[in-house]
């Protein structure tokens, strides 16, 4: 299915489609390809993406945001940095990038950073882990959050959102 999935990004980047849309074509086959291990290829299609402008500039935030979550997982923390501020300074997120901007700040916190300031960035970001509805689309970003939550025990925040 990642072929297929690629093959729909590629259509949807050179198409310049800006048409209105669940989820971006890229972002579903980055996922899909995270989900295999390949975080390769979700760089390269998150990146091809956002060079094509996939769905116009009113989705460049959440590509961006993509391809910071992308980037932590492939432990490029300076890239997720660079990916986060870019998507969030100056932009007003949707709740649902929102969710993801906290999951990044926080997962970078967890690996990088000491207690204290994953303390601090938790206090920060814990109120936005509960205002999207949650679909299959950001499992990955709860799934950060919920792992944060648990060890800094504070686990009841996510509990309602995971269940």
């Amino acid at each position: 299915a990642l072929d297929d999935l690629r093959r729909a990004s590629e259509l949807a980047n050179a198409g310049h489609d800006a048409s209105p849309t669940t989820e971006l074509p890229a972002v579903v086959a980055a996922i899909v390809a995270i989900g295999l291990g390949d975080v390769a290829a979700a760089h390269t299609i998150l990146d091809d993406a956002l060079g094509a402008r996939q769905g116009g500039a009113r989705w460049l935030p959440h590509l961006q945001l993509w391809n910071a979550w992308v980037a932590l997982q492939r432990e490029q923390p300076a890239e997720a940095r660079a990916l986060l501020t870019a998507a969030t300074e100056g932009t007003r997120l949707s709740p649902r990038d929102d969710l993801i901007a906290a999951a990044i700040a926080v997962g970078l916190a967890r690996r990088y950073d000491d207690t204290p300031t994953l303390e601090a960035t938790w206090e920060s970001v814990k109120s936005r882990a509960t205002r999207p509805e949650i679909d299959l689309y950001l499992l990955l970003p709860l799934g950060e959050l919920v792992i944060v939550a648990a060890r800094l025990g504070d686990a009841h925040w996510t509990q309602a959102v995971f269940d």
